[in-house]
């Protein structure tokens, strides 16, 4: 990452104005097929006994030979995806008395939508039901648009009530990635970065013997590239994720040296990222009808959709045609930020300063963080969407919100340091600490 930042402050009487701009651009290049030497994978299908099943073993298939299931992952050039942020910002520490400070300031965020260098992305369009290449065919090069309101409030206040209370609250919007969290890049690379396959077709021959090897090859870069598998498609008009912050505390002087603190602390993040959500899955009313769901059908798709795939067989089940999405396995946004969180915290400070720079500081904490995003999307360059992410309800997001796994309710903590003897001036210190929940 490439970063330029500079900032200017303008003293003038009670105030102190500083004004600055922060550029960043990210690059990641990247070569990482997960399987770039293929997957064999064996069972005791084909040693069982004839009509005796179980009789088998995987280590026989595996020294005569018969694969059952053979996946690679193929990947011809390099990924280099690109994103580029603007900030933008102005800040006015207004001391209006000896008794109150203002902080107040604006930040103006510029998110870019990610793009791919050579334009090696594409998404699935819900009209058409097939690939869009970005960047190609009069698409545009990102899978999302610029937002341009993104503006970041901040307003801080610091009163002092007596000789020994202050009293101090704040507010402040951030702006955080296009994804929510973890990376700004925000374009797929399917089919560029793709999974080929060969398997057993009638669960009587192998796939191939390992004499012979297998015979795959790339799936061609067309709009029905990924029949058959797992695909991502895109919310083009998602925002960026964005956290609001406050806290109001209240510290007294309770003698020299001695100072307590009680606050209130509490955030929330709009737009977080969140784990793979799969689309293409029935509704629980169609779940009610139970076993029918698993009867074999025609497969209206059979000759279109490649034998290497499940769902290229002659008979499909009925479940699989009745899913959004009946010509793929798993449909899902991708990166998609559409998450939240919230905080809310009470917390209990006490530190006091002995003679000769030694200080020790107690802590408690008790608070609460809930969430539908406990973990976010695999941030890694995927081949498709991960088909078992922990997303209770595609259509029911509520269902995932609840305790975070994240969170600590109580923490209670002590920590202690003296200063350095002979790093007097330079604020040295040794410390010691402990904590528990």
């Amino acid at each position: 990452m490439t970063q330029v930042a500079n900032t200017v402050t303008w003293l003038r009487g009670n105030h102190a104005v500083k004004i600055g701009a922060d550029l960043r651009w990210s690059r990641l290049n990247v070569v990482q097929p997960p399987s770039p030497t293929g997957l064999f994978q064996f069972t005791n299908l084909f040693t069982d006994q004839p009509g005796v099943a179980g009789t088998g073993t995987p280590l026989a298939s595996f020294l005569l030979g018969q694969v059952q299931t053979f996946f690679i992952d193929l990947q011809q050039d390099e990924i280099r995806n690109r994103a580029h942020v603007q900030e933008y910002f102005v800040q006015d520490d207004w001391r209006t008395s000896d008794r109150l400070t203002v902080n107040a300031g604006l930040r103006y965020t510029l998110n870019f939508p990610s793009v791919e260098e050579q334009n090696q992305a594409a998404v699935l369009d819900f009209d058409t039901r097939q690939l869009e290449y970005l960047g190609r065919d009069s698409n545009p090069r990102s899978a999302r648009r610029l937002h341009w309101t993104d503006f970041g409030p901040r307003l801080g206040v610091s009163l002092r009530l007596s000789p020994r209370d202050v009293l101090r609250s704040g507010y402040g919007v951030v702006w955080i990635e296009q994804a929510g969290i973890t990376t700004p890049f925000t374009t797929p690379a399917f089919p560029f970065l793709q999974t080929v396959s060969q398997r057993t077709l009638d669960n009587v021959a192998p796939a191939f013997v390992l004499a012979e090897g297998p015979s795959v090859s790339p799936i061609p870069l067309a709009p029905d590239a990924g029949l058959g598998q797992g695909v991502f498609s895109v919310d083009r008009d998602l925002g960026s994720g964005y956290a609001q912050q406050w806290h109001a505390a209240w510290q007294r002087e309770l003698s020299a040296g001695t100072m307590l603190e009680l606050a209130y602390v509490g955030s929330r993040i709009t737009r977080i990222g969140v784990p793979d959500a799969n689309l293409n899955q029935l509704t629980t009313d169609q779940l009610a009808l139970g076993s029918p769901l698993l009867e074999r059908v025609p497969n209206p798709y059979f000759g279109l959709i490649p034998r290497s795939s499940s769902l290229g067989d002659p008979t499909i089940t009925r479940a699989q045609l009745m899913k959004p999405f009946p010509e793929y396995t798993t449909v899902s946004l991708y990166r998609n930020n559409i998450g939240t969180t919230a905080y809310h915290g009470f917390e209990a400070r006490l530190e006091r300063r002995f003679s000769r720079g030694f200080s020790m500081l107690a802590s408690y904490t008790r608070s609460r963080l809930i969430d539908d995003a406990s973990s976010v999307f695999d941030a890694s360059i995927l081949t498709g969407p991960v088909a078992n992410a922990p997303v209770a309800d595609a259509f029911d997001r509520a269902r995932d919100r609840d305790d975070s796994r994240a969170t600590s309710p109580t923490c209670l903590s002590r920590r202690s340091w003296p200063n350095c003897p002979g790093a007097r001036g330079a604020g040295g210190s040794l410390g010691a600490s402990w904590e528990a929940w």
